[in-house]
């Protein structure tokens, strides 16, 4: 009999019993696994059409949230890799391979998810996040294992990691302050790896010159040594791209920023970073962003999520290589959108807040039968 470990709180989408190859991995989906009141969810809205008295109607409802239990929704098909050292956190001695696997469920579901038997227990609410992947994804799942060595050296593991304490907190200052650092890390390891900065060695060597210049007037100005040697030291960092820059140019190469933004686009850009860069470096919300108040904290809102996103999005698809049309694309979509128009997910953020949102898709539902163009 094949020894098997349970896989805790993975929302696979699975609507059958059926076994799932998932790179080396084997699950077993049996019926026990797919009982949807298992999971916890928030509020659904659902968009349907029926026929009646010879009319089609279009129709809106909503199931209200709900809370989940934890138990196994899956068995995983046991292999020495699951028992053997992390790979993703190579040096760290307590991590398996079972650990990796529920990290990167967990990134890509939304939930926190966990691998073992004997008792295994949540280290993190069982709340629901929002999934990357369309719900079909699990039926046929692709995800370039070999790629593991380059992810780690990319950022991903700690990235990942970041993002999955993030995911399903409602506190906007740990979403923003946990995904802007897995965001830093991503960018600084692509930044390094890149080697397009402008900074070229002669334009280096210009700036060294004029470091030189410039320790020499405020020698000659009088300035206590102290004080010149404190400012000359933070010049080091002059021959390299601004962080904003090298933020462009990140969400530029994959697809989140338009290549030649106009002015308008640059400074909603600048929006985003001052805000999140205000959350890291002082644990306060920007709160004239927006017309009011409560439309700043909600703008400051989706800038969390935003900004998660952007890690998810680089991670599942150029790391972990996912082709997922209507997950992980959508998802790039909706932050190129929030750059360009100021909507994610179709939400005009700066104008609207969720409940008036969703009467506006309702009612073009109700009236069309379609929802409207997001984008």
């Amino acid at each position: 009999m094949t020894e098997t470990l349970d896989v805790f709180n993975f929302k696979h989408c699975v609507k059958q019993p059926r076994k799932v190859v998932f790179g080396p991995y084997v699950f077993d989906i049996q019926s026990r696994h797919l009982d949807e009141s298992n999971f916890a969810n928030n509020e659904t809205h659902h968009f349907n059409s029926k026929l009646e008295n010879d009319k089609l109607l279009h129709i809106t409802s909503r199931t209200p949230a709900s809370r989940g239990d934890w138990v196994s929704t899956a068995t995983l098909e046991f292999q020495s890799a699951l028992s053997d050292r992390s790979t993703l956190f190579p040096d760290t001695p307590f991590l398996t391979g079972a650990d990796d696997l529920a990290l990167i469920l967990s990134f890509l579901t939304g939930r926190h998810v966990r691998v073992g038997n004997d008792g295994v227990k949540p280290f993190l609410p069982v709340l629901p996040g929002e999934s990357l992947l369309s719900g079909n994804y699990f039926y046929s799942p692709i995800v370039d294992w070999s790629n593991f060595s380059n992810l780690r050296a990319a950022g991903g593991s700690e990235a990942m990691h970041c993002v999955c304490l993030a995911m399903t907190s409602s506190d906007v200052l740990i979403m923003m302050s946990m995904g802007s650092t897995a965001l830093d890390i991503l960018v600084t390891k692509w930044h390094s790896a890149e080697k397009t900065s402008r900074f070229t060695k002669d334009v280096r060597a210009k700036l060294d010159a004029a470091k030189v210049v410039f320790e020499s007037h405020l020698n000659d100005a009088g300035m206590e040594a102290d004080l010149v040697r404190d400012v000359v030291s933070r010049l080091k960092n002059i021959a390299s791209e601004s962080a904003f820059l090298k933020l462009q140019a990140f969400l530029v190469r994959f697809g989140m920023f338009p290549s030649h933004a106009e002015q308008v686009i640059v400074d909603q850009l600048k929006r985003f970073n001052s805000q999140r860069n205000l959350v890291v470096h002082s644990g306060k919300v920007k709160l004239d962003v927006a017309a009011t108040v409560d439309a700043s904290v909600r703008v400051a809102g989706v800038i969390a999520k935003l900004v998660l996103t952007i890690s998810r999005v680089y991670v599942a698809k150029h790391l972990l290589m996912i082709d997922d049309e209507f997950g992980v694309e959508k998802a790039r979509q909706s932050v190129l959108a929030f750059f360009l128009n100021g909507t994610f997910n179709g939400q005009k953020v700066f104008d609207e807040d969720f409940d008036v949102f969703m009467q506006r898709l309702e009612l073009h539902w109700q009236q069309k039968g379609e929802l409207p163009d997001w984008d």
